[in-house]
């Protein structure tokens, strides 16, 4: 299944890469973008396979990368990257 990334989850990835090339560098910066462009190919292989996460909202799904977590759902066979958050960040702010 092919997978996307929503206007929010742009912008937290924007901003988690911003935070890593800052504290450590920009090639461990680099490295998660790959690890996370896998995942995400993870995702969409396999989508059901996640945790289903719908206390945060209808059709969440959570996978995890390093200590992050990606929040995402199903919609019109396609996987849609929602959130991407710390796994301790509040997680109030992820519910639609």
């Amino acid at each position: 299944m092919d997978w996307k990334l929503s206007k929010q989850a742009e912008e937290d990835f924007e901003e988690i890469f911003d935070q890593i090339v800052e504290s450590q560098g920009i090639d461990y910066a680099l490295d998660f973008w790959e690890e996370f462009d896998k995942r995400c190919d993870q995702i969409g292989a396999h989508p059901m396979r996640w945790q289903v996460r719908e206390e945060y909202y209808p059709g969440a799904r959570k996978a995890l990368l390093r200590q992050w977590a990606i929040f995402f759902s199903i919609q019109d066979d396609v996987v849609q990257v929602d959130h991407i958050a710390h796994q301790r960040s509040d997680p109030a702010r992820l519910l639609h």
